[in-house]
């Protein structure tokens, strides 16, 4: 009875860690903005909007995104968006994993409603994440962990 007592409230604990941790955080814009909107309303706290671009994909990876050209300091970012069908967007979600090495990536949860990666891949750091019908890829060199932080941040407000 007492290990079944035990098995129980570790799972509790094990699944409140989860939920709050920050690596496990992903947060989107409301599914009636557009690419466009999402974008837009990051340009605060800091984080100038220098332009926003169509784009095929990333690397060789197809699909048609806006990517927004971000600026604090003297560091530029890269968020690329796209938004889609669900389905759509985990096929897009499978090809971008399989861009990652193994020994390049530092976070990684792929569960069937969102997912999240975290990698430096070419001297440049990378995080992906999805949910729903939306698809983040943001791209850049030191300070990229505050700039995803960043737009959490604002999505969370938003939703």
């Amino acid at each position: 009875m007492r290990k079944r007592w035990c098995t129980v409230l570790s799972t509790m604990i094990l699944l409140l860690l989860v939920s709050s941790c920050s690596p496990f955080n992903v947060v989107v814009p409301p599914a009636s903005y557009s690419t466009e909107t999402a974008l837009v309303v990051l340009a605060n706290g800091g984080y100038k909007l220098l332009d926003i671009l169509p784009v095929d994909g990333f690397e060789d990876v197809v699909f048609d995104a806006m990517v927004g050209v971000f600026r604090l300091d003297e560091e530029i970012f890269l968020l690329y968006v796209y938004k889609s069908e669900e389905d759509e967007v985990k096929e897009i979600w499978k090809k971008l994993k399989k861009k990652f090495p193994f020994t390049s990536i530092r976070i990684s949860f792929d569960f069937p409603n969102f997912g999240k990666i975290s990698a430096r891949a070419h001297g440049k750091e990378v995080v992906v994440w999805r949910r729903g019908p939306w698809l983040f890829l943001a791209e850049g060199g030191r300070g990229i962990s505050k700039f995803v932080e960043h737009v959490q941040r604002v999505y969370s407000i938003l939703r």
